[in-house]
């Protein structure tokens, strides 16, 4: 059972410029409500009474939101300009002990992502979704019963394209030890790794099941568009599919 989650928030947000300013972009507001208190409090709906986040920039917003959330800690990194998502998932090491739920800071998504999930069996899992358009995308490459082969932002990387990743991802203990030996490994070579790359690495030699969600309500925020985007069009299928899933839960009560 899952009962632990890593949030990766280091990153500067550059794209969104004055918006991330004064505060990393996983504060900024979405129908009243910062994209990662939406997001810690969906986990928490889920049975997820740990969520380590991995801090850089403006970190003690993150330190701020821990006072108030006591499944919450941070671990932050002093590095985070130079290095990228896996530096910043490696420097958690210390208190991800068990298997976890991996997300990024940057989501906004219904709560089917993270049922789908959790009721997989398989111990890696990677949620993805159809085709979104949404500009900025991952694309992931995965052999004929859906294990992965590849993950990048260019098409053209990919012998054929099958998914996109949604940036939530499950993780048994033995993927992250060797995540964290490809980074160890690239420490003085690669900084920027990022946790896809890492995940890819580790690949080759463990089964990675790729879950495919066609129609989930999600995306990600990382420019002036996305944001638009996420409350024009994603945040009334996000709050239609909350509504689906508490109706579903009581009716099991």
């Amino acid at each position: 059972m899952i009962e632990t989650a890593a949030i990766v928030a280091a990153g500067f947000g550059s794209r969104l410029n004055e918006l991330t300013a004064a505060m990393p972009k996983g504060f900024l507001h979405i129908g009243g409500q910062s994209l990662i208190e939406r997001s810690i409090h969906t986990l928490i709906e889920f049975g997820i009474h740990r969520i380590v986040i991995g801090t850089g920039y403006q970190s003690e917003h993150y330190e701020a939101l821990a006072t108030r959330i006591p499944e919450l800690t941070t671990v932050k990194s002093e590095v985070y300009a130079t290095t990228g998502s896996m530096y910043t998932l490696w420097n958690m090491r210390k208190e991800l002990d068990r298997p976890f739920l991996l997300l990024e800071s940057d989501l906004l998504y219904e709560p089917r992502a993270l049922a789908l999930l959790l009721a997989d069996q398989r111990p890696d899992v990677v949620l993805a979704s159809d085709a979104t358009h949404s500009g900025d995308e991952v694309f992931i490459e995965t052999d004929d019963d859906y294990g992965l082969v590849q993950m990048s932002k260019k098409r053209h990387e990919l012998s054929r394209v099958n998914a996109e990743l949604v940036g939530i991802t499950k993780i048994s203990t033995a993927t992250y030890a060797g995540m964290c030996r490809a980074m160890e490994a690239q420490l003085e070579t690669n900084p920027k790794l990022d946790y896809e790359h890492a995940l890819v690495e580790v690949a080759k030699t463990r089964p990675i099941h790729v879950l495919r969600a066609d129609g989930l309500a999600w995306c990600e925020v990382d420019d002036a568009h996305h944001l638009r985007r996420a409350n024009e069009q994603i945040l009334p299928r996000v709050e239609a599919g909350r509504r689906a899933h508490r109706e579903a839960a009581a009716s099991f009560a």
